[in-house]
């Protein structure tokens, strides 16, 4: 009985030094890189994205990192899926690093990987722009549905670059499909500025899949292309079962 005992406090003492461990190591990666979730939504999304913001917060109050919510018009004279260039600007001056993430998408709270998005960071630091692949059925291309910039003059000119290039390529999705995101799928494929250099594109399946079950592993899950409907449904499920846990 006395051995059984000591097992358990054996056992017991490992795993608490662990948590004492991880809890040093978040606090001490916190402060040497200060990290900053954030998205933009109007009353037109309100429906799925107040869900998603709300798991959004939980995780990052679980990971030491700040959650932020914009709903301002900088840029009103295209669609708003451009605001979260105007946003990068505004917040660069706060963080170390500043993470984009659309409202139609939510971290995994109960990702087996919750260092994964610090791991990321520092295994590329040595680039200013952390961008994610496409959906393997659009090839090759980056989706800005999930995006990590690091504070740098470098990040900070990309943005400006994106708000005002006057490029047919940019300019003719203002207002249309698939908005920003030519206009960022333009100067990567043209190298505009030496961005192929400054960033890097991380795999579709690591950084984002489209739906709950195509990696569980993926860090975000990203609604694209579903119905409203059917993203508030599987928000409101998600949401339900994280606040189980």
């Amino acid at each position: 009985m006395n051995k059984i005992i000591y097992i358990i406090f054996i056992i017991f003492f490992i795993i608490l030094i662990i948590k004492i461990i991880y809890y040093l190591y978040s606090k001490l990666y916190s402060k040497k890189n200060k990290i900053a979730v954030c998205t933009w939504y109007d009353d037109n999304i309100k429906e799925y994205a107040d869900i998603t913001s709300e798991i959004n917060q939980k995780y990052c109050d679980k990971n030491n990192y700040d959650y932020i919510v914009d709903h301002t018009r900088r840029l009103k004279d295209r669609h708003p899926a451009w605001e979260r260039f105007a946003l990068f600007t505004k917040l660069f001056k706060n963080y170390d690093y500043v993470v984009w993430i659309d409202a139609d998408a939510c971290f995994r709270y109960d990702h087996p990987n919750q260092s994964l998005l610090r791991d990321i960071i520092h295994k590329n630091k040595d680039k200013d722009i952390i961008f994610s692949y496409d959906h393997p059925r659009d090839p090759n291309q980056i989706n800005s549905g999930f995006i990590i910039m690091k504070n740098t003059e470098y990040s900070k000119q990309f943005c400006n670059e994106i708000i005002h290039n006057k490029n047919q390529r940019c300019t003719s999705h203002y207002n249309n499909p698939y908005w920003e995101q030519e206009c960022v799928r333009y100067l990567h494929n043209n190298n505009i500025n030496s961005l192929k250099e400054k960033s890097i594109i991380l795999p579709f399946e690591l950084l984002q899949t489209f739906s709950i079950d195509e990696n569980k592993d993926s860090l975000i899950i990203h609604m694209a292309g579903h119905s409203k409907e059917t993203r508030i449904d599987i928000f409101k499920k998600l949401n339900e079962n994280y606040k189980i846990l």
